[in-house]
């Protein structure tokens, strides 16, 4: 709260006493919610003036709000039942940095939360429209903390107030809340046994925990939430729908106890991703993710040598020119400098380890 002021605090009480929510004043201020109402009631900003009974008009307030409806209201809304490209937005998700929230205490239903860095903003904007009207949030997410590692441990210092990403929120629901029960069977997430996985889920997916190293051919997808059956069934219908056949390597977690599957793209099956989800990736800030270069003519399977390795600084023919000028008595370290390789990779070259298939 940095950037409010005694006078603006002030304002800010005398406003909600007015008739302003907390949740007008939050966004107005760009705080959090809570913020605003620790310093309406007092917790904060102590020497601003409010009535002596400001707590029992803040728990009338919010009886009043829960009495017409309040987080409820929306179960008995005549809202209209999830679209195709909606329950796809949201399944891809949840495969990804989504989550559905716990209902507890006075929040009888759940929630569809997602977060993402500032860079992409224009993700998280378009889900916050193509949600609507089941969106109830969509802005920004601050901190005013700092995470530093020091010698004593890992500190967190308070620092001013600076913005960490963007979010969205849904309101409230029971169609959030039964696929919690479906996502969340024991509290911790599992993808359910009748999930579809279309092309948008796919995409959606993809730019949440995807990495495509694209000069390399070869594409992952981050899995370790999931247990190795849960990523056995994912792999089982990329198979099924897509005929993609991703590889499934585990690695040992020693702070979770298991292996962690992740899922690995290669030759073809890199091919097939790509082809799918480009179409799909329709935010800019997410284009980088579908770059793509396609296989050479010579790669065997994804193994590249000589002239057609995205890298090579020789050819054929300069091969056979380092063999004869080696041959006439030019040193090794000339040649190197001479065709800007290495003078252990000339050597290599003349002893004919390397570049085999040149006579």
């Amino acid at each position: 709260m940095s950037n409010i002021t005694k006078e603006i605090a002030q304002f800010i009480v005398d406003k909600y006493i007015a008739g302003s929510t907390l949740g007008e004043l939050a966004e107005q201020y760009e705080v959090h919610r809570t913020t605003i109402g620790y310093l309406v009631s007092g917790k904060t900003w102590k020497e601003c003036v409010r009535p002596c009974n400001i707590k029992e008009i803040m728990h009338s307030r919010m009886f009043e709000h829960l009495s017409k409806g309040g987080h409820n209201a929306h179960s008995r809304k005549n809202y209209s039942p999830l679209t195709d490209v909606q329950k796809q937005i949201i399944d891809g998700s949840l495969l990804g940095d989504g989550y559905l929230d716990k209902v507890r205490g006075t929040l009888k239903e759940s929630a569809f939360i997602k977060n993402q860095c500032c860079k992409f903003q224009e993700h998280i904007e378009w889900i916050s429209v193509f949600l609507r009207p089941y969106t109830k949030w969509y802005g920004s997410i601050w901190n005013n903390q700092k995470i530093v590692n020091t010698p004593a441990g890992i500190m967190h210092h308070k620092v001013e107030k600076y913005r960490i990403g963007y979010g969205v929120r849904t309101i409230h629901h029971p169609i959030f809340t039964n696929m919690r029960k479906q996502w969340y069977p024991n509290g911790i997430k599992i993808v359910p046994r009748d999930l579809v996985i279309t092309n948008l889920v796919l995409a959606v997916w993809f730019v949440d925990d995807g990495s495509n190293c694209w000069n390399k051919r070869r594409a992952s997808l981050s899995t370790q939430s999931f247990s190795l059956d849960d990523v056995c069934f994912l792999a089982s219908s990329l198979q099924n729908r897509f005929h993609i056949n991703p590889s499934i390597v585990t690695q040992w977690s020693v702070k979770e106890n298991r292996h962690q599957p992740i899922l690995i793209f290669t030759g073809a099956n890199y091919d097939r991703l790509i082809e799918l989800v480009s179409p799909h990736i329709v935010w800019n800030c997410f284009k980088y993710k579908c770059k793509y270069r396609k296989a050479a003519a010579c790669e065997d399977r994804n193994y590249r040598s000589g002239e057609c390795h995205h890298s090579a600084k020789l050819n054929c023919e300069l091969v056979k020119e380092i063999r004869k000028l080696s041959k006439k008595g030019v040193s090794q370290r000339k040649l190197a400098s001479l065709y800007g390789v290495s003078q252990g990779m000339i050597g290599r070259i003349v002893r004919e380890m390397a570049w085999k298939n040149v006579e």
